[in-house]
């Protein structure tokens, strides 16, 4: 109790990497996201995740930490060393190409949940989330049919993004 006491006095407030570092469970997610910079005012897809991850994390007792990147100027630092140097437990990453950072953490033994991305490797530390995008696209389809439209187009991001496949 005297502990409790002079560490209120002294606004002590313990280390959670330390705390991580020390306990066998480590208690931190990392969540790796690309396209926050996309200008696109209408596309709150990020920020949506970013609070999901976030509720579900606190709910849970877990620690978050964010990791922005710029999936076409990544050069300086591995998906998997960013997450070794901040004593990340597991990852989720978010908007991420497949680049070879990405084939990087795969190969570690860390639990990485990816979102809107498949792998073709069998992992049992890999998970996935994402939508049934080709049930989403015929809906769309069949909605704007149903409509007496016929004039449609496809826009797309990038053909090498699983999303896009489907």
């Amino acid at each position: 109790m005297r502990i409790l006491e002079i560490a209120k006095q002294l606004n002590y407030s313990p280390n959670i990497v330390a705390k991580n570092l020390s306990s066998k469970k480590q208690r931190t997610i990392g969540l790796i996201s690309s396209g926050i910079l996309n200008n696109n005012e209408k596309d709150t897809n990020a920020l949506d995740v970013f609070k999901g991850v976030y509720t579900a994390s606190e709910e849970n007792q877990y620690e978050l930490s964010i990791f922005l990147i710029d999936s076409q100027k990544q050069k300086q630092k591995s998906y998997a060393q960013c997450c070794r140097e901040r004593n990340i437990g597991g990852a989720i990453l978010q908007g991420i190409r497949t680049d070879p950072y990405f084939k990087e953490l795969i190969d570690t033994k860390m639990p990485v949940v990816y979102i809107d991305i498949v792998t073709a490797r069998d992992n049992q530390f890999i998970g996935s989330v994402s939508i049934d995008n080709a049930k989403a696209s015929k809906d769309m389809a069949d909605y704007l049919l149903e409509r007496n439209h016929r004039d449609i187009v496809v826009m797309a991001g990038v053909k090498e993004t699983y999303v896009n496949v489907e």
